[in-house]
């Protein structure tokens, strides 16, 4: 099969769907070449289950936009490099025939740039180096997309060598021969062969870090970051008796010894004990009549065991995050580093170059209704899964919500516990870094704006569930929209529209805006993570609303500064 992707996150789900919850395994193709994966020397490499993949990595610099070759596992073939350019990639794919004889095939995957000297030089440079080809392989496959017109596509491998047949072609238009029906049949091999432990082509990515067992100097961190002087759970432990071993490198205590056994036990087993599954609520008034439910607020109280283990799981979850970069960039929320004013002058910066060069721009701040309380948890390990989060994190992780209860403690008195089946657990750790990875992919087929000086469009800005919409024009706001719909709808997400509002840059709105059914007012002012904006896009509602907050807090600590 061969498939111009445009981007390994855009079709992560589809590749997915396709190649791993397929119920018959002979579906899925043998040789599997991707196009325009956009995976840089920086970024982490593609890992497709039950897969053995190759990779040359995107130089847009000289044309290239990165490029995959697999071949299925356990099928009797294996794969390597034989050589790579930024517009093409060639591999040697070698097995045994029934026969029990030995055989090895070029194949080669090929993403030409559009057109222009690039794209000339490209094609002449492959046609260079296939005249050693020819004569050192018997058997080729010629596999992606050429960007050419259909004869033209027709006519290039005859070019390149004699000998070519072309495949039957299906869902393809021109050369972008996608979801080609397989070439190589799986029946013509047998005697499945190991690969070496050091092959350079062996699936590679972070999911050994996700394997890693928690090593003490992690425990230690995560108590170091746990608050004294904390209400117990129902388990009797306050905090600050496991903070006793806190300054141990090693354990060395009884108590560190069985803190870190208990530990390990929990996360390789990824089963959580049931006095750890209980979260008990106690609900706090807030102002207006205390006999409607939605004037409470409530306070999660969780085993410090539990918080223990999942604040490692925040930890880790991160890293992976630094290093990986599986986040996209617009979120800001829950992030190292990153805070509401960063993320608000960014937001400012960004309109505002538009604004200096009178570019239209169409905002629209999207808040959604208890959005933490609505994510479903098999939803959520989907997720996970699609951006290749497994092993005994991700079992983990599945432990933590498998059977999740919650009861109601008002004064002396305790609700008995129900199980819950949505929303990520409130109180712990580990649930800001989990949103963020659940609502991921929430701009997904948004247009977005260009910025002067920047080459990629913004689609907008996100801080954990606050998210901003960016577009040129009403119609792309429209659309844009649209897009959020879909994704809402089918991630069980729904928008909060008395909360929702319009803003207009430089041009005007030429039409009523609608999100998941609902009308969108249009507003000269919006609170933006705390900081005021405006239709005029100056910043002297936000300086002057400071100031008032700035002399409340002083008249509020007035009696301290006269000590």
């Amino acid at each position: 099969m061969t498939y111009n992707i445009r981007g390994i996150k855009s079709v992560k789900e589809e590749l997915e769907h396709y190649l791993n919850f397929s119920k018959s395994d002979s579906a899925k193709p043998d040789i599997l070449a991707l196009q325009e994966t956009f995976l840089t020397k920086k970024t982490y490499r593609c890992r497709i289950p039950g897969y053995t993949c190759i990779e040359a990595k995107a130089d847009h610099a000289k044309g290239g936009t990165g490029l995959l070759l697999a071949v299925k596992n356990n099928i009797g073939l294996e794969i390597c490099e034989f050589k790579a350019a930024p517009t093409w990639l060639s591999g040697i794919v070698s097995g045994r025939t029934k026969n029990g004889d030995k055989f090895e095939l070029l194949v080669t995957n090929i993403h030409f740039p559009n057109a222009g000297i690039r794209k000339k030089r490209a094609i002449s440079e492959l046609f260079d180096n296939y005249k050693n080809f020819d004569k050192k392989f018997k058997k080729h496959i010629l596999l992606g997309d050429y960007n050419m017109d259909t004869p033209a596509s027709n006519e290039f491998p005859l070019k390149l060598g004699s000998g070519f047949q072309h495949e039957k072609v299906t869902n393809s238009t021109g050369s972008r021969y996608n979801k080609a029906t397989k070439l190589v049949h799986c029946e013509q091999f047998f005697r499945p062969l190991r690969l070496c432990d050091d092959h350079s082509t062996v699936e590679v990515g972070f999911s050994c870090e996700c394997d890693n067992s928690i090593v003490w100097s992690e425990t230690t961190v995560a108590l170091a970051d746990t608050p004294n002087n904390k209400a117990p759970t129902d388990d009797g432990v306050p905090s600050e008796i496991w903070k006793l071993v806190m300054a141990e490198t090693t354990p060395t205590s009884p108590l560190a010894k069985l803190l870190k056994k208990i530990v390990n036990i929990i996360y390789d087993t990824g089963d959580i004990p049931q006095c750890l599954e209980i979260s008990v609520v106690v609900p706090e008034p807030k102002k207006g009549d205390l006999k409607d439910p939605h004037n409470y607020s409530g306070i999660s109280l969780i085993p410090k065991m539990a918080k223990l283990v999942a604040k490692t799981v925040a930890t880790k979850l991160s890293k992976i995050d630094a290093k990986y970069q599986i986040l996209v960039k617009e979120q800001a929320g829950f992030r190292n580093f990153e805070v509401c004013a960063g993320q608000a002058t960014t937001l400012y910066e960004i309109v505002c170059q538009r604004k200096i060069q009178n570019k239209e721009t169409q905002l629209s701040y999207i808040e959604y209704s208890k959005a933490y309380d609505r994510v479903p948890h098999t939803a959520l390990l989907h997720k996970l899964r699609s951006v290749e989060i497994g092993s005994k994190l991700l079992n983990m992780i599945k432990g933590m919500y498998d059977a999740l209860k919650i009861a109601v403690r008002v004064g002396n008195e305790v609700s008995n516990p129900t199980e819950y089946l949505c929303g990520v657990r409130q109180g712990c750790p580990a649930s800001p870094i989990l949103f963020d990875f659940y609502i991921n992919e929430i701009f997904k087929g948004v247009r977005g704006v260009r910025v002067p000086g920047l080459i990629s469009r913004i689609p907008g800005l996100l801080f954990a569930d606050d998210a901003v919409l960016l577009a040129e024009s009403s119609v792309d706001l429209q659309n844009a929209l649209n897009t959020i719909t879909e994704w809402s709808d089918t991630w069980e997400m729904a928008v909060n529209a008395s909360k929702c509002g319009i803003m207009t840059i430089s041009g005007e709105l030429t039409t009523d805006m609608t999100l998941q059914g609902q009308k969108i007012d249009s507003t000269d002012q919006y609170t933006y993570l705390g900081y005021i904006m405006n239709s005029k896009w100056d910043v002297s509602g936000t300086i002057k609303n400071n100031n008032n907050k700035v002399r409340k807090a002083v008249y509020a600590a007035y009696s301290f500064l006269r000590r």
